[in-house]
C-alpha cells in the first residue's frame, strides 16, 4: 500500500468520525427507542435544533427541528422534540422556552403537570414562550408593589403616615422627658455632687479600711470554725438534760410533791401558814403600840 492511498483513507476515516461524533452529539444517534413530540409556539427566538430540554434541570431530551407548520401563512412555528420515553408526560404538561446560561443561550423547560393521563408518541403538546427579563422583574416587584400600597392605604390601620405619625409623638414625648430630667439634674446639682462626694468618701474609707474588714472577716470565719469544730454535740446534751431535770421538778411541784408542791397545793397548809403570818403581824402591831406590856426595865437594873 503506496503513500498516497494511506493518506486517503486517513482522511476518508477522519471525515466519517466527523460526521458520527456531530450525530452523536445531536443526539440523533442515541434516539431510536425515544418518542418524538411536537410543540406550538409563536416565538421562538434563539433557539435552534439539537436545543437541550430539562426536566428540573436534567437533562431529557432535545429539539430535532424547527419550522414553520405552514410556510405559506408562518405564524405558527412547530417544534420537533426528542423526549426519553421512560418520562411519562402529563397531559396538562407544558413545554416553556427559557434561557439557560447568562450569555443567553437557550433551552427548553417541560413544565409536568399533575393529570393521570399521559401524552403519547407523537402526540402535541402546547408551548409557551420565555418570560422577558422585565416580566420577570415586574412579577418580583408586584408582591412589593402591593405591600407599599397598603402602607400607604389611608384605611389601613397600619398604613405609614400613621407609623410615623406615632413614631414623631414618641421623639416628641422622649424629647419633653430628656429635657425634664436635665431641668431636674441641674437643680439638684449640689445634692448630686453632695452624693457624689459622700461616695467618694465611702469608697476612701472603705479602701483605708479594708485591712480591719479583712481580720474581722478572718475573725469571724475562725470563730464559725471553732463552733464547727467544738463539741457542740455534747453541750447540746447536757442542756437538754437541764432541761429535762427542770421539767421534771414543775411537773412534782404541780402534782403537789415536795415543800414547795405542798405550800402550793395543800390549802389548808396555805390557810395554817397564812393565819400564822397574820398573828405574828398583830403581834408586832401590838408590841410597837404597847411596849411596856412585853418589857419590863428598872432603874436600877432589876426584873419587877
Amino acid at each position: 500500500m503506496n503513500k498516497q492511498v494511506k493518506v486517503a483513507l486517513l482522511f476518508l476515516g477522519s471525515i466519517l468520525i466527523f460526521f458520527l461524533a456531530y450525530f452523536f452529539l445531536k443526539g440523533t444517534l442515541l434516539n431510536q427507542n425515544d418518542y418524538t413530540y411536537y410543540a406550538k409556539f409563536q416565538n421562538v427566538e434563539g433557539l435552534k435544533a439539537s436545543d437541550k430540554i430539562f426536566v428540573n434541570g436534567v437533562q431529557v431530551g432535545f429539539i430535532k427541528s424547527i419550522g414553520f407548520i405552514s410556510k405559506a401563512n408562518p405564524h405558527d412555528v412547530l417544534l420537533t422534540c426528542i423526549i426519553d420515553k421512560l418520562i411519562k408526560i402529563p397531559t396538562n404538561s407544558q413545554l416553556q422556552v427559557t434561557s439557560i446560561t447568562l450569555m443567553g443561550n437557550k433551552g427548553i423547560d417541560l413544565k409536568l403537570g399533575n393529570q393521570t393521563n399521559f401524552y403519547q408518541n407523537r402526540d402535541t403538546l402546547k408551548g409557551l414562550e420565555e418570560v422577558g427579563m422585565l416580566d420577570k422583574l415586574t412579577a418580583s416587584l408586584d408582591p412589593l408593589t402591593q405591600n407599599a400600597q397598603l402602607l400607604l392605604d389611608p384605611n389601613n390601620p397600619k398604613n405609614l403616615q400613621q407609623t410615623i405619625a406615632q413614631l414623631h409623638v414618641l421623639l416628641s414625648s422622649m424629647t419633653q422627658l430628656t429635657q425634664t430630667l436635665n431641668q431636674v439634674a441641674v437643680a439638684n446639682q449640689n445634692s448630686i455632687n453632695k452624693s457624689m462626694k459622700n461616695i467618694e468618701i465611702l469608697t476612701s474609707s472603705l479602701a483605708a479600711n479594708t485591712k480591719n474588714l479583712n481580720e474581722l472577716l478572718s475573725n469571724t470565719n475562725d470563730i464559725t470554725k471553732q463552733l464547727k469544730n467544738g463539741d457542740l454535740e455534747k453541750t447540746l446534751t447536757k442542756l437538754n438534760t437541764n432541761l429535762d431535770d427542770f421539767n421534771k421538778i414543775v411537773k412534782d411541784v404541780n402534782q403537789g410533791k415536795g415543800n414547795m408542791g405542798k405550800l402550793l397545793k395543800d390549802e389548808k397548809l396555805y390557810d395554817n401558814l397564812n393565819g400564822t403570818i397574820n398573828s405574828a403581824n398583830l403581834l408586832l402591831d401590838d408590841m410597837k403600840a404597847n411596849p411596856n406590856r412585853y418589857i419590863h426595865f428598872s432603874v436600877f437594873g432589876g426584873k419587877k
